[in-house]
C-alpha cells in the first residue's frame, strides 16, 4: 500500500498579516505596496513584499475611470479588490473608508 502525502495547510492571508504585524519588532518594518490591478499585486508577490493594499482612489481611477468622490458603487470597489486579492497568496488590504461613505449614501445619509 502506497502512503497518501500529508496535505498541505495553508494559512489564511489574514492570519499571516496578523503574525507579521505581531513580530514588527524582531522582523521590522512592513512596507506594503498599492496594487491597483491584479498584475501589480504579482509582481509585488514576485519580488517579496509580504502584502499589497488596494486603494479607493486608485481603484477608482484605474478601473473606472472615475475620480474617488463616491461615484463607484460598493459592488464595484469589492469587485475589484476581490480580484487583486484572488490574483495572489499575500494578504490584500483594502480600505474601508469609501465603503463606509457609500454606505451611508446608500441609505440617504449625509
Amino acid at each position: 500500500m502506497t502512503e497518501r502525502p500529508t496535505p498541505r495547510c495553508r494559512l489564511s492571508p489574514g492570519i499571516v498579516l496578523r503574525d507579521r504585524l505581531a513580530r514588527v519588532d524582531e522582523a521590522g518594518p512592513l512596507i506594503i505596496p498599492g496594487a491597483p490591478e491584479p498584475v501589480v499585486a504579482r509582481l509585488a508577490e514576485s519580488v517579496g513584499f509580504e502584502a499589497v493594499y488596494v486603494s479607493g482612489a486608485v481603484t477608482s481611477a484605474a478601473w473606472l475611470g472615475l475620480p474617488d468622490i463616491g461615484l463607484a458603487t460598493m459592488t464595484e470597489m469589492v469587485e475589484v479588490a476581490e480580484r487583486i486579492a484572488g490574483a495572489v497568496r499575500l494578504p490584500a488590504i483594502a480600505g474601508g473608508d469609501g465603503l463606509r461613505r457609500r454606505r451611508r449614501q446608500g441609505a440617504g445619509l449625509p
